[in-house]
């Protein structure tokens, strides 16, 4: 099978909370994603994948060197919709796969979807941001994961996204207004 499409971004995460992450996601019935997250001994690279009625599944974990490096983050796709997410820690590095074989469900009214994302954990003040970069893509019109976003041009503004980390609802806000 043939990479048919190809996504890639820049992401540096600055921020202190554990728990906290930032990526690119592809998102449809299930997911999965690939990004930083703020762990107590600095960020690490990680990839997960998620389907509905199972746990949430880390496929790949490894720490990043420094505190807030910035990773080259890539999702590409084949016309079957099997996604592999790789990364790289230095601009000429080398790509490494952290998930392979990954397949895209449509969601319930669309098409599988292509996101950034930036998340705290519940009871966190939230605090911090994630930096993208200008998000790169290689898609012909036959691309079945993300063509519609690319025919629009909304993945390729080649501007770089400043995010401030959300801080998502838990059981610790109910209550709070």
């Amino acid at each position: 099978m043939v990479d048919v499409c190809r996504i890639g971004d820049s992401l540096r995460l600055d921020a202190t909370d554990p728990g906290t992450r930032a990526g690119l996601v592809v998102l449809g019935e299930n997911y999965a994603y690939i990004g930083l997250t703020r762990d107590a001994e600095g960020s690490r690279v990680e990839a997960r994948t998620y389907t509905p009625g199972q746990s949430k599944t880390v496929h790949f974990s490894a720490p990043v060197p420094g505190p807030v490096t910035p990773v080259q983050l890539r999702v590409s796709s084949t016309d079957e919709g099997l996604c592999t997410f790789r990364f790289r820690t230095t601009p000429d590095g080398e790509w490494t796969t952290a998930l392979d074989g990954f397949q895209a469900l449509p969601a319930l009214w669309t098409s599988a979807e292509l996101g950034l994302f930036a998340t705290a954990p519940p009871g966190t003040p939230g605090t911090g941001q994630a930096f993208f970069g200008a998000v790169g893509s290689r898609c012909p019109d036959r691309c079945a994961l993300v063509s519609a976003h690319c025919a629009r041009g909304g993945l390729s503004s080649g501007r770089t996204s400043v995010v401030p980390v959300g801080r998502r609802r838990g059981p610790a806000d109910e209550g709070a207004s």
